[in-house]
C-alpha cells in the first residue's frame, strides 16, 4: 500500500496488540521497539540524509557491553555538484531505535571530503 514502509529482520519479534507494544528478542535480552519503520524513513528524509529508500533492515548492534537495535537503511541522496549537476549518491545510514538518532555509515568519498561543493 502507498505510504507503508517495511523493514526486514531475522530477529524474533513478539507483538502485543493489547498494549500496542513490539518486543524484539536478542541474545542479550528483550528490547522494546519504540521507533517504527515509517518514523525512521521520516527522520532520514527530514535530516536530508536520504531522498529515496531502497531497503530498511532491523539489526542488533553491539558496542562494548551495550546491545541496541538499529535500522540499517540503504538508499540514494540526490545532490547537486556546484549547484548545477545532479548526482545520485549511494548512502547507508543507521538509526537508533531508542533515541531516533541517525548516522551516515557509508557514503561516496566526494561527499565525505568535498561536501562543501554539494547542495541538497
Amino acid at each position: 500500500n502507498e505510504g507503508e514502509t517495511l523493514a526486514l529482520t531475522d530477529l524474533p519479534i513478539t507483538i502485543d496488540s493489547e498494549n500496542n507494544a513490539i518486543t524484539v528478542h536478542t541474545e542479550s535480552g528483550d528490547i522494546n521497539l519504540t521507533e517504527f519503520p515509517s518514523e525512521v524513513l521520516r527522520l532520514l528524509l527530514v535530516s536530508e540524509n536520504l531522498d529515496q529508500l531502497q531497503s530498511l533492515e532491523l539489526k542488533v548492534k553491539t558496542e562494548g557491553l551495550e546491545t541496541k537495535l538499529v535500522y540499517h537503511a540503504k538508499g540514494e541522496n540526490n545532490v547537486k555538484f556546484l549547484g548545477i549537476f545532479k548526482i545520485e549518491a549511494e548512502i547507508e545510514a543507521e538509526v537508533d531505535t531508542q533515541s531516533g538518532e541517525s548516522e551516515i555509515i557509508s557514503q561516496p568519498w566526494y561527499l565525505r571530503y568535498l561536501s562543501f561543493l554539494f547542495t541538497s
